[in-house]
């Protein structure tokens, strides 16, 4: 069986080499994005654009632009403001099904830890 192929998008790589945060609810994510990194992903097809490493400027749909021309079964974020809220994630997912374009599932890493 085919690994599934996540993109990683800024926030996951921002918090796995982030020092620790003092917000409770950071800082879990960025324990929860080290498991994730370290158990998960090697169960996955991971893609990282070169975009993310050079802080990406051009906003957010950049990133769900690039997951989704490239096929990506996932997209992982701890974007909660803009990627993950879930009016948006409905929004991109009606648009690019009336347009019959396949949207990889958008997710934290949490929730893809059983991949």
């Amino acid at each position: 069986m085919a690994k599934p192929s996540v993109y990683i998008e800024t926030t996951v790589v921002s918090y796995l080499t982030a020092k620790p945060s003092r917000d409770l609810i950071v800082a879990a994510h960025q324990q929860v994005t080290v498991e994730w990194w370290e158990k998960t992903l090697l169960r996955c097809e991971p893609f990282v654009s070169p975009v993310v490493t050079e802080e990406i400027a051009r906003g957010d749909a950049y990133h769900l632009a690039l997951a989704t021309y490239h096929g990506m079964d996932f997209l992982v974020s701890w974007n909660f403001t803009h990627i993950l809220a879930a009016l948006i994630r409905a929004t991109i997912q009606d648009i690019n099904t009336s347009q019959g374009i396949r949207t990889p599932i958008v997710c934290t890493p949490e929730e893809l830890m059983e991949v």
